[in-house]
This record gives structure tokens, C-alpha cells and sequence, in this order.
């Protein structure tokens, strides 16, 4: 497996832990393609990642996540690294009426080279643990993913469910600042890579290295329990904090979203 494809796994078995957690997740996991369905209308809880099979499959493997899609009456976010998907997938999905949303880099580092952790004055990082930590991890998160009211109290169950205890894989981290939660990450190790997911800072916090205290946090919490790599995908905005930490491009991941509405 090379690097593109351990971190399309990453995000495949994030989806996978996130779908063992919680009873309400409908999590499929075949040689065709790794999908989690719930009947909470948010793109973040109904998503598809790595598609696998022949091209000719390909136009099936999308009519029938539409048609799953249909049946619950929720959107959908397709993930698609083209250097592993079969290459009409993107077609197929334009042709279905999947809207792309845009591309991001797919970055990796060397967690050997991980350099030590430095906190602002005032900033600590703990990991969440109970419910009051959880909500304010959503809190944060809401706000810079846009999550739906709906979603909310269940991404809050989830982060409970999935990542509270002491030797799950997945950790969720809250930063804050004087007493108060400004910033979040999550952290998945799976085998010797590390998935780092859901950085996010309060809007009146950022541009104040947060940021990039949690992701570092995370580094050296992966580096400790074995990782070597640590793989993310960045926003726009994001790209230059992870290249000023370490990361390097290796990949573009694309987003395509599907509602039922669509033609």
C-alpha cells in the first residue's frame, strides 16, 4: 500500500470506527467502495470513500449510494483521490448529478522529524472525555464546518462513543484558552499511519497558532503510540500552517455532494 492509499484508508477506517461506535450508522465495508449512512441530514454522516473496481462497475456503485441516498432522504459527500479511484468515477458521478465541491491537498510527514510541542501562554490541550468536553468540542466544530442543528447532538454522541476511552485509537482533543475551549482536534492511528481530522479554532482565536498547537499535539500523541506518518487533508486556508509545521503535498482529494433534490 503506498502513501495516497494508506491515507484514503485512514479516512476509510475513520469512517469505519465512527460507524462501530454508534448504533444509529449504517457502515458498509467492501471490496467495492467503504460508505456510512444515518438518516441525520448532514453530508459529514452520510459520506463515500474508497471506491475500488473495474470502470464498467462504476456507473452501479453510484446508482445504488443514490439510490440508498433516496431511500433515507439525506445528502451525500463522495471522496475521490483520483490516484485511487477508477478514473470515470468522476464523470459518473457529474453525469448522476453530484456536485463537486472542490479539491484540497492531500498531505503527509514524517513523524520522525516532528518538531516539539509549544503552547501559547494561557493554551492547554486535554483530550475529550466526558460530556461536557464533548459539547464543547461541537460547539467548535459547528462552527467552522457548518454542521447542521441536526447533526450536532449526534457528532456529539459520536465523539463520546468513539473516542472517551483510554485505549480507543480515535482521540478527540479540545484546546483552550483561559478556561475557555477555543480549538479542536481529532486524531485516528491506524497501524503505522495517523489521520489528523476536525482541526478547528473559535473565529475571534485564530491566527493565533492554536491551529498549530493541535495539530503538533496530535503529531507527538501518534509519534508516541507507534506512527510514523501523520496524513490530512488541507483547507485553503490551513495549507500553509501543515506546510510551516512539515506536510507535504501528495495528493489532491476531491469532494463531490449529492441531495436529493438533485436531478
Amino acid at each position: 500500500m503506498n502513501i495516497i492509499e494508506a491515507m484514503e484508508e485512514n479516512i476509510a477506517q475513520l469512517y469505519r470506527d465512527l460507524g462501530a461506535s454508534s448504533s444509529h450508522l449504517d457502515v458498509h465495508s467492501g471490496p467495492d467502495a467503504v460508505w456510512v449512512l444515518s438518516d441525520v441530514p448532514s453530508p459529514y454522516l452520510n459520506a463515500i470513500v474508497r471506491t475500488r473496481g473495474n470502470p464498467n462497475d462504476v456507473a452501479g456503485i453510484v446508482d445504488a449510494a443514490i439510490a440508498r441516498g433516496k431511500a433515507k432522504g439525506v445528502p451525500f459527500l463522495w471522496w475521490v483521490i483520483p490516484e485511487a479511484n477508477p478514473p470515470n468515477l468522476p464523470a459518473e458521478l457529474i453525469a448522476r448529478g453530484c456536485t463537486p465541491v472542490g479539491d484540497m491537498p492531500g498531505m503527509v510527514a514524517d513523524l520522525r522529524d516532528v518538531a516539539p510541542a509549544s503552547f501559547p501562554a494561557g493554551f492547554t490541550i486535554e483530550r475529550v472525555t466526558d460530556a461536557a468536553t464533548a459539547s464543547a468540542w461541537c460547539d467548535i466544530v459547528r462552527e467552522s464546518f457548518a454542521l447542521t442543528p441536526e447533526a450536532v447532538p449526534f457528532f456529539r454522541d459520536l465523539v463520546m462513543a468513539s473516542g472517551s476511552d483510554a485505549d480507543a485509537r480515535m482521540h478527540h482533543f479540545i484546546g483552550v484558552l483561559d478556561g475557555v475551549p477555543v480549538a479542536t482536534t481529532t486524531l485516528l492511528n491506524d497501524h503505522d499511519v495517523a489521520g489528523i481530522y476536525c482541526v478547528a479554532t473559535v473565529a475571534s482565536a485564530r491566527r493565533r497558532g492554536f491551529g498549530t498547537a493541535m495539530t503538533r499535539h496530535a503529531m507527538h500523541v501518534a509519534k508516541a503510540a507507534g506512527a510514523s506518518t501523520a496524513v490530512l487533508q488541507s483547507s485553503a486556508a490551513g495549507e500553509r500552517v501543515y506546510r510551516d509545521i512539515g506536510f507535504v503535498e501528495f495528493c489532491r482529494v476531491a469532494q463531490y455532494f449529492w441531495k436529493p433534490d438533485a436531478p
